[in-house]
């Protein structure tokens, strides 16, 4: 199996060799240079790095050159503002305007330019293995079974884009692909998905490819831990500063406007892609931006986002942020407890294919704005969220009535996999007054008296009559209803609500 896997590579390269090869000291450029010299000593090896800052491509590529023999190696040192000057070409190229896949693009580009100047006509990388190979976070820390990550894997190879291609193509190169070679590609997704995802003491990830090659390449390829093009060339932290000087103010009305962008290098990236593209959300488009899939199933053509069943896998394979500060509202409204209905991103399916929403309280997560206090998060959020009422119209308790750490999948469906958790600070407001308040921010509210809402059950779905029968449900006039909701709040609140009947320690704001 690793025999006849190395032959396909040898194969794929022999019949066409490139004259240089994007080249980071990783197992899957290690081993297409590796070819190509057997084939061309006369080939360039190019790793990119950025001036006055050593990165592992730059270390790891030094070794391997040398173990190789490779007689024209170039490492290409960038400065910072011409590496920054490149970021709006690769958005052009790409078309897309995920941060990852910007810098990957940016290093490949920078590369590929160097070849192009160097008089060279083809250049080759070692881009498809991760995914053919499932290397990626979101592939290595997968949940599901592994029937459902072999279907995973083949539709994202299937669907997703070529970077090296797109920027040869740009600047009339030949781009030679052997991990996008048919008889490559075949003889790896023949291998049980067990073993392509095997893991040992010292092989984390692409077990087959490293099994191929030892002995062969120098043993350094083998074991060197999992580098993304964007983080092993330093191009990522270089330019992830771009979005730095953007107002808050301006960054959290655009959150508004398009989606909740992920952070302000995000943001400045799309407001390079609106430049050369028109960005158009339509219904049930991605779970992140929106925009539409173009028969896509799992990787948004536009901002690159993986998901699944209506659910984003997030890049690392979990989250970042692994513990957020929260603040959530129990809010009180004519004897009701009023609850928000989750956006439709957010819906899920249920097993007889009926839609549902998830109903929790009123929150989300703290902002910068926030300064760290959550009784302003938490009102924050239910201007944002609610409209029909003013200042004068609330009372807030001055302290938080409980505080919770919960997962987000303890709160949201949807959030199945999330290991986010959310230490929240609950407060309870009361909107004094009897007139109507409707959704804002929001698709619709739900009011339940509280001796109802008492009686029903959390985090189960109910169906859409049976809460109409209790409770009163205000949509904005574009939404639909759903099928079924599911209550999800922590059982805390129920407690709070069977020891006070209306909030006592109470302030004006």
């Amino acid at each position: 199996m690793y025999d006849r896997l190395r032959e396909k590579i040898d194969a794929s390269i022999k019949k066409n060799t490139p004259k240089s090869v994007l080249f980071s000291g990783g197992i899957d450029s290690s081993a297409i240079l590796y070819h190509a010299n057997e084939y061309n000593k006369d080939v360039m090896a190019i790793t990119v790095g950025v001036e006055g800052k050593e990165n592992p491509d730059v270390e790891y590529s030094k070794k391997v050159a040398n173990e190789l023999g490779i007689k024209n190696h170039q490492i290409y040192y960038v400065p910072e503002d011409q590496v920054k000057s490149m970021v709006e070409y690769a958005v052009k190229i790409l078309g897309s305007f995920n941060p990852e896949w910007i810098s990957s693009t940016t290093t490949l580009l920078l590369g590929t330019m160097y070849a192009k100047n160097a008089n060279l006509q083809s250049i080759s990388s070692g881009e498809g293995a991760d995914d053919i190979l499932g290397s990626f976070p979101f592939f290595t820390n997968w949940k599901g079974d592994s029937k459902s990550l072999e279907g995973l894997i083949k539709t994202r190879v299937e669907e997703i884009v070529v970077m090296s291609d797109l920027i040869a193509k740009n600047l009339n190169m030949e781009y030679i692909a052997p991990f996008q070679d048919r008889e490559v590609k075949k003889e790896i997704l023949e291998i049980p998905i067990q073993e392509r995802m095997k893991v040992t003491k010292d092989i984390k990830t692409k077990y087959p490819l490293r099994k191929a090659y030892e002995g062969i390449l120098p043993s350094i390829c083998i074991t060197r831990p999992q580098t993304m093009a964007f983080s092993g060339s330093g191009i990522y932290d270089t330019i992830k500063s771009i979005g730095d000087n953007i107002p808050d103010e301006e960054f959290f009305k655009a959150c508004k406007k398009y989606f909740k962008f992920r952070n302000k290098f995000e943001y400045e990236l799309f407001k390079l892609y609106k430049k050369h593209f028109p960005f158009n959300q339509v219904k049930d488009g991605c779970v992140h931006c929106g925009s539409d899939m173009n028969g896509n199933k799992v990787n948004c053509k536009t901002c690159a986002t993986l998901q699944i069943d209506g659910k984003e896998l997030s890049f690392d394979g979990s989250t970042k942020e692994e513990k957020i500060k929260g603040a959530e509202a129990i809010i009180m409204h004519n004897g009701n407890i009023v609850l928000g209905m989750q956006n439709k991103n957010r819906w899920y399916k249920l097993p007889n294919g009926n839609k549902a929403t998830a109903i929790k309280t009123i929150g989300g997560k703290m902002e910068e704005k926030d300064e760290n206090d959550s009784q302003k998060a938490v009102i924050r959020e239910l201007f944002e969220e609610i409209e029909g009422i003013d200042k004068k119209d609330i009372k807030i308790t001055k302290n938080p009535v409980f505080n919770k750490q919960v997962q987000l999948k303890e709160i949201n469906p949807y959030e199945n996999n999330s290991k986010i958790e959310l230490n929240a600070d609950f407060y309870v407001i009361n909107i004094e007054g009897k007139k109507q308040i409707f959704p804002k921010d929001i698709p619709g509210i739900v009011e339940i008296p509280v001796a109802d809402f008492m009686k029903m059950e959390i985090s189960k779905d109910i169906s859409i009559e049976e809460l109409k029968n209790r409770g009163n449900i205000t949509l904005k006039e574009e939404e639909n209803m759903p099928d079924n909701f599911a209550i999800m709040a922590p059982k805390e609140m129920k407690d709070f609500l069977q020891s006070i009947s209306i909030p006592n320690e109470v302030e004006e704001r």
